[in-house]
């Protein structure tokens, strides 16, 4: 049997939906910003339950205009996460700020002793890293910020429909920004993002920054970039809105499965009563990772070794921070194939061939 770590193909009944919805696109010809942009930000918006959402081009684009919303630039610093894709230092970077990485609990999500640890003068924000589709500790995520006057932005990209007491990731802060790329749990056929804002004034600030400064006059009012979500995406994006909450689902009862059978003889994600993880990827710690890694591939089990310590980047390597935890997780980690296509066969496949490994 083999079992691919992603199926990114369009199935024949969702060919058609897509079809039917690209081909109103190009009746239209509003291929950027057109109505189905707008359509899919009010559907965040009922989903969401918050004031306004902002549809960009990508994940990235949508962690630097928060960031560019918010007044964060050169001289000032970041505090972010050890353990992320480097998209989430690299936004703040480009912004002319400087990352600098807070140690990870051993859920990879970052730890909030460690943030307040690396406050300085110069520390402008807080940008936590949903890891894998699990909320952070965003209560003393939050009251760090406000004793220390603070901004935070969820890099919320792994995380679309996770909940944190009842709210969902990227509502709990001043700024939220979501990736929506084909990799993701609300995914576009390609590269999207979406920003999540409780605030109408930020909302007025990132609908300039993402359309390279102009204002509704269309006068540039700041330097910015062209960040504008494509409604061939948006148009694609509702459909699979409206079946978000089925796809989430059938990766938590993977996740379950997963647990229930693995967690004695290593270490499984965990669930914190107060949260519902989402499971963007199923990430599993243990000492013999590189050797399970190869025993699954040669079974044809296709897992990855990814998001591993951002002060072990060559690009990193000298920014301040903390990472211990996060350096001996990076060397544990190993995430196996959780996804909607899977069929349970599939999953008891990798199950059995995991427990004949450690047997041996």
């Amino acid at each position: 049997m083999n079992v691919r770590f992603l199926d990114l193909s369009v199935l024949d009944d969702e060919r058609e939906i897509f079809l039917k919805a690209i081909d109103k696109v190009l009746q239209h010809g509003q291929v950027i910003l057109g109505p189905e942009v707008q359509e899919f930000e009010e559907r965040i918006q009922e989903y969401y339950g918050v004031p306004k959402a902002l549809g960009v081009s990508s994940g990235t684009d949508a962690l630097y205009l928060a960031l560019r919303a918010l007044d964060i630039g050169i001289g000032d610093e970041v505090i972010t996460s050890s353990i992320s894709f480097v998209a989430s230092a690299n936004a703040i970077s480009l912004t002319g700020a400087v990352p600098v990485f807070a140690d990870v609990n051993d859920d990879f999500n970052i730890n909030p002793k460690s943030i307040e640890r690396l406050i300085t003068e110069k520390t402008k924000a807080i940008m936590p890293v949903h890891y894998a589709g699990k909320i952070a500790d965003m209560d003393a995520i939050n009251e760090i910020a406000k004793e220390y006057g603070l901004k935070v932005i969820e890099d919320a990209s792994q995380a679309f429909g996770a909940l944190y007491k009842g709210h969902f990731a990227g509502s709990l802060s001043d700024i939220g920004a979501i990736s929506l790329n084909s990799m993701k749990i609300l995914a576009a056929l390609g590269d999207a993002g979406l920003l999540i804002v409780n605030d109408e004034q930020k909302y007025e600030k990132l609908s300039m920054l993402r359309y390279n400064g102009l204002n509704s006059q269309k006068v540039c009012e700041i330097v910015s970039t062209n960040a504008k979500m494509d409604t061939l995406q948006a148009a694609v994006l509702l459909q699979r809105l409206k079946s978000v909450n089925t796809l989430i689902d059938k990766r938590r009862k993977i996740a379950d499965m997963y647990a229930a059978s693995l967690s004695k003889i290593l270490k499984t994600p965990y669930e914190d009563s107060d949260r519902k993880n989402v499971y963007f990827t199923y990430t599993i710690v243990t000492s013999k990772r590189d050797e399970l890694f190869e025993y699954l591939t040669k079974n044809g089990i296709e897992v990855k070794i990814y998001h591993t310590n951002l002060m072990d980047e060559i690009a990193y390597r000298q920014h301040r921070g903390e990472c211990e935890n996060a350096r001996e997780l990076s060397q544990k980690k190993l995430a196996l194939p959780c996804h909607e296509k899977m069929t349970e066969s599939q999953v008891e496949y990798i199950i059995e061939k995991i427990k004949e490994f450690f047997e041996d």
